[in-house]
């Protein structure tokens, strides 16, 4: 969890239970950015045998500071 919270884009890690063990929050400017954190900078962590993206779509009451 820590390596991932260190990672550029990452705003919150949570350890959960169900069909996956961690959950981790990201907010980037462009696909492109997130294509290079997918591709290149969790792929760095280790040990992360599957991963599964979801992107917002819209929101209601999500509120996150974007600079």
């Amino acid at each position: 969890m820590q390596k991932i919270a260190l990672l550029k884009g990452v705003k919150s890690v949570t350890n959960a239970t169900g069909r996956y063990d961690l959950l981790a929050e990201v907010f980037f400017h462009s696909r492109e950015e997130l294509r290079s954190f997918l591709m290149e900078n969790i792929t760095k962590v280790g040990g992360i045998t599957f991963s599964e993206t979801y992107v917002y779509l819209e929101a209601i009451n999500k509120w996150v500071e974007f600079l």
